[in-house]
């Protein structure tokens, strides 16, 4: 019995994300959100976006001026790209940004899920985003290695208790948490990135980004930021 329950909470974390992915599209295909005319929709505004700060990891916020909000897969080959992107918008600017995460395993990747929660796991050890930048590192080896290997690579001492971790009802729950927090926002994919709070679109180059976080440091409209940038 326990088994068709979990068998029909799955199909309908399916059919929801499906479906948001779908209206998403529809949004975006019509205009959704309305973006600046000079940048196609590569950037908006989305009211509604702090609430992804309180499933984001890791938990504690620097109190920086900007803030990089990531929907992330680890599965997700263009997240491992955009790592690179991070670390080099991190190097540029410093502790002016605080970048946090967002679990959001998309279905079609099979260790995506259980990712997700080594990530929360790993967030509680202290090595949350360093911990997503070896998972990135290792991707080819998910499914073929146990989760105490990427913890051990990752930093962490005790795999004992981050195996644990793993296990615990409370973890699941924090992923399906920000998963829900995804679909609500409408999160077409990943990476979705925000910028305190304007959704980025398009190919999300580290200079695009420098652009936008530029622009919100020194009070200017990201939007005509962008616009540049993109001409």
């Amino acid at each position: 019995m326990h088994s068709r329950w979990l068998m029909l909470d799955r199909a309908l974390a399916v059919i929801t994300t499906v479906a948001a992915v779908v209206i998403a599209a529809a949004m975006w295909a019509g205009g959704g959100e309305k973006g600046h005319p000079n940048t196609g929709g590569r950037i908006e505004y989305r009211e509604g976006w702090r609430a992804a700060l309180g499933v984001a990891l890791p938990e504690s916020s620097k109190g920086a001026p900007v803030t990089i909000l990531e929907f992330v897969d680890l599965q997700c080959p263009s997240c491992a790209r955009f790592a690179e992107v991070l670390r080099e918008v991190k190097a540029k600017f410093g502790a002016v940004l605080d970048i946090k995460l967002v679990n959001y395993p998309l279905e079609q990747h099979e260790h995506a899920f259980d990712a997700a929660l080594s990530l929360v796991c790993a967030d509680q050890a202290g090595v949350g985003l360093a911990y997503a930048d070896t998972v990135f590192a290792m991707r080819k080896s998910l499914g073929s290695v146990p989760w105490s290997v990427f913890a051990k690579r990752g930093g962490i001492a005790d795999t004992s208790r981050f195996s644990a971790c793993m296990r615990r009802p409370e973890t699941r729950d924090a992923v399906d948490s920000a998963r829900a927090v995804g679909q609500r926002l409408l999160v077409p994919g990943t990476p979705s990135v925000f910028v305190n709070g304007w959704q980025l679109r398009g190919p999300l180059s580290a200079e695009f980004v420098s652009a936008v976080v530029s622009a919100l440091l020194t009070g200017k409209d990201p939007v005509k930021a962008a616009a540049l940038r993109d001409h």
